[in-house]
């Protein structure tokens, strides 16, 4: 019996340790520093950045899956309300069969088909009037929306919470691109202030053609000790697409004096070495947060560097106050007339911030909430183009999550 507990004791206290500790490989070496050999051409002032952030503003999302019915498997609702992306509302239905996302959206919501990049991609396309309301209260969620599919299916959802004691919410980074089969770009969807539906004193209604159907339930977890939905809702989602599929002509920045460069919400700071200006950060600012990617050592200047050289070093990629949330590694190769830029996640997400109770509400959730940015791959080639260069870049799934 004694060692039984003593036992169970010490798998608590093993967890407890591996929770607490951070992997080391999350900081990146801000010391690190290209040696000036790497270059056989004197600077002249101009620097290629073939690296870009959007964001995407998102005033609300809610995500929902659940299982039994013939051809839908999830559901999204996400508000807008931003003098760029307008107001309204878009609703995603995602498909059991062929993993493709019908989207309804509201005429007053500015939506681009050809830049989705969701499951297996874009089915319906349908811009329409929808019936719905969105709010986050002090008791929790309050949304419903009715819709009739491009096949006559009539969808109602009905969330209510009546929450007496709202733990502080938890930040996720969503697990979108487990299910992109063709990516171009790395989504980057930092879920700020995000939560799950209670199932306690919820009033829930999920019918499809008058037939109901409940999204899985959870055990309590760390970061409520209370059973919820596998249905998930944020306040403040930030919303970006890094290093966005191109082939295209890349301009130059004709000056990098001093250490930084500002470009509307755009700004690069710059590391010297020896008259090249070598970057260390781009940070892109938009719908009220700073998505920022960070490289050690910074990356060279490209159109300089030596025939056969090859640059090796870790990325960050973060957002506000938090620099590590994607971590991984990037190689740039020059050969001949080409440079050749790698970039690959290789770490663990874990949270954080919101400390052991985030832990261990993330050690609850699938490995893919983890993992899946690791078989996410950028490769770009840039070759001279009338004085000069060329972008071609591309994101590939490696396979697995």
């Amino acid at each position: 019996m004694w060692w039984l507990i003593g036992g169970a004791l010490l798998a608590v206290a093993l967890v407890y340790v591996l929770l607490q500790r951070e992997n080391p490989r999350l900081r990146l070496d801000k010391q690190a520093r290209n040696a000036p050999d790497i270059y056989d051409q004197p600077a002249d002032g101009r620097v290629f950045v073939p690296f870009s952030i959007e964001i995407d503003p998102m005033k609300h999302m809610l995500i929902m899956d659940f299982a039994g019915h013939p051809v839908y498997q999830a559901m999204e609702l996400q508000r807008f309300d931003h003098p760029d992306k307008g107001t309204g509302a878009n609703f995603l239905l995602s498909r059991v069969g062929d993993n493709r996302a019908d989207f309804y959206f509201e005429p007053t919501v500015k939506m681009h088909r050809e830049r989705m990049s969701v499951g297996a991609g874009v089915g319906e396309w349908v811009e329409t009037p929808l019936d719905y309301h969105f709010e986050i209260t002090p008791a929790g969620l309050d949304a419903e929306i009715r819709l009739t599919d491009t096949e006559g299916r009539d969808i109602h959802l009905r969330i209510k919470e009546n929450r007496r004691d709202r733990r502080p919410p938890l930040t996720l980074l969503a697990p979108m691109g487990a299910g992109i089969k063709a990516p171009i770009f790395l989504p980057f969807f930092h879920l700020r202030r995000i939560d799950l539906v209670r199932q306690a004193g919820t009033e829930f209604t999920l019918t499809i053609d008058g037939q109901s159907y409940l999204p899985d339930k959870l055990p309590p977890v760390p970061h409520n000790l209370a059973g919820t939905y596998f249905a998930r809702y944020c306040a403040d989602p930030l919303i970006a697409m890094i290093n966005r599929a191109a082939d295209r002509p890349l301009t130059p920045l004709e000056t990098c004096r001093g250490s930084s460069y500002q470009e509307g919400d755009t700004r690069l700071t710059f590391s010297d070495n020896e008259g090249h200006c070598e970057l260390q950060q781009i940070a892109q600012q938009g719908d009220g947060h700073t998505v920022h990617m960070t490289f050690a050592p910074p990356m060279p200047d490209l159109a300089k560097l030596r025939p056969g050289i090859v640059v090796n070093g870790r990325f960050a990629i973060g957002s506000d106050d938090i620099h590590s949330v994607i971590v991984g590694d990037y190689s740039v190769r020059r050969e001949g007339e080409r440079v050749r830029l790698m970039m690959q996640p290789t770490e663990d997400w874990w949270p954080r911030t919101g400390g052991l109770r985030a832990k261990g509400t993330l050690a609850f959730f699938p490995p893919a909430f983890r993992q899946w940015m690791q078989h996410y791959r950028w490769t770009a080639e840039l070759t001279p183009d009338d004085g000069a260069m060329h972008l071609s870049s591309r994101w590939e799934r490696l396979g697995g999550a």
